[in-house]
């Protein structure tokens, strides 16, 4: 098979799964990190014992102060469990690596997906009736298609991660092998965007279908993750464009200097496109197409969606409500992921959301949030997109 007879066959594979009632592969629940809160708590228990779990060191001063926010966190980790319980699950809220940090610090760590509204409406399309496809469950990271679960580090580049790991994705399912692309190039070059500073997935495909960087520079794909690797510290907090690396360093972003050395650092992927899972909302998204989303995430990809997590440093595993959660309206959402998958048939159905905050958050750095209801706003702006690499 060519790529295109490739990707055809392997989608018309999972479609007859769907039409005869099978369902596709959902892999075990993954570790978790960190560990849910018991309902009656010890507070220099847990704290004694998250710095040996964390490997925490403090000089007596600083340890003052970080125990204070650590109790204040348990407290909020505590309200969250009722929460979570009243909103029909149960406790999924404890001790993280993140139980020592300010709401501050927490926000600087979570990324920052940039305002605005959604773009290009009126030449999207919607891929898949929802009334023939009726899979019941699909977990693309099973299936091979997702790239290892990345860490964004103290730049609130989430909306760069998650634009390149649906172009990734996107790219295999088109029958290619897996290989990492460079969030750098599409945190520092994206016109219209802040860097660090925040963004948004939509964005990024624009720019590139364009091809011309902020800087000038012309540029219709995204470079080997070896060409241009991901720079941003995972120590210093950067939430601005002035502390990103710039577009211009090592041509970052221009195919000029990269083609010639594609051989040795592997291919680049361009965007000719996009199209959204579901419709996407502007407003508090109550009425979203929970449906449709299903129907084309089981039929064609994992998807790019922007979500509420501003209670997501307390996680630790489980399936986190929408009570929960709270608010999914789109000016509710500050931080964009990969939705890789769903189960209707689990006990508390779920969907499953790939993190960019390492693998020692979450389950195995994956979250599992309620798929009875649009929980964190995983529908208000769900992607796809259209890769090329015979460029």
């Amino acid at each position: 098979f060519n790529s295109n007879q490739t990707m055809n066959f392997f989608q018309l594979s999972v479609l007859i799964l769907a039409l005869t009632g099978a369902s596709a592969a959902i892999a075990p629940r993954r570790k978790t990190s960190g560990w849910v809160l018991a309902t009656e708590y010890n507070v220099n228990t847990e704290w004694d014992s998250f710095k040996q779990a964390f490997r925490k060191r403090y000089s007596p001063e600083e340890e003052l102060v970080r125990r204070e926010i650590f109790e204040t966190s348990l407290k909020r980790a505590a309200e969250s469990n009722i929460d979570n319980v009243r909103g029909g699950g149960k406790h999924v809220f404890g001790v993280t690596k993140f139980s020592d940090r300010t709401p501050e610090e927490f926000d600087a760590v979570k990324g920052r997906k940039g305002t605005g509204s959604p773009h290009n409406l009126e030449s999207v399309t919607i891929p898949t009736d929802p009334e023939a496809f009726s899979a019941s469950s699909v977990d693309w990271t099973a299936l091979g298609y997702t790239t290892p679960v990345k860490n964004q580090g103290q730049c609130g580049s989430c909306w760069a991660f998650s634009a390149t790991e649906q172009i990734e994705s996107q790219y295999m399912l088109a029958g290619n092998a897996a290989w990492e692309l460079s969030v750098q190039q599409i945190a520092s070059c994206t016109k219209g965007a802040f860097g660090c500073g925040g963004g948004d997935t939509t964005v990024a495909y624009e720019q590139l279908m364009s091809g011309e960087t902020k800087s000038g520079m012309e540029t219709g794909g995204v470079a080997s993750n070896s060409m241009a690797p991901y720079t941003q510290s995972m120590y210093e907090t950067c939430l601005g464009p002035l502390c990103t690396v710039s577009c211009k360093d090592s041509g970052i972003g221009n195919l000029t200097e990269m083609i010639p050395e594609e051989a040795l650092t592997g291919p680049y992927v361009g965007v000719t496109g996009y199209s959204y899972a579901t419709t996407p909302c502007t407003g508090t998204c109550k009425s979203q197409n929970l449906t449709l989303l299903n129907a084309n995430l089981a039929s064609t990809a994992p998807a790019s969606i922007c979500v509420n997590a501003a209670s997501w440093g307390d996680y630790v595993g489980g399936v986190m409500t929408t009570a929960a959660c709270g608010g999914y309206g789109y000016n509710d959402l500050d931080h964009c992921v990969q939705l890789t998958g769903f189960d209707m048939t689990a006990d508390e159905p779920y969907y499953i959301v790939r993190n960019s905050w390492a693998t020692n958050w979450g389950e195995d750095g994956y979250i599992y949030l309620s798929a009875t209801d649009n929980t964190c706003g995983v529908a208000d702006e769900a992607t796809f997109v259209d890769v090329s690499f015979d460029m």
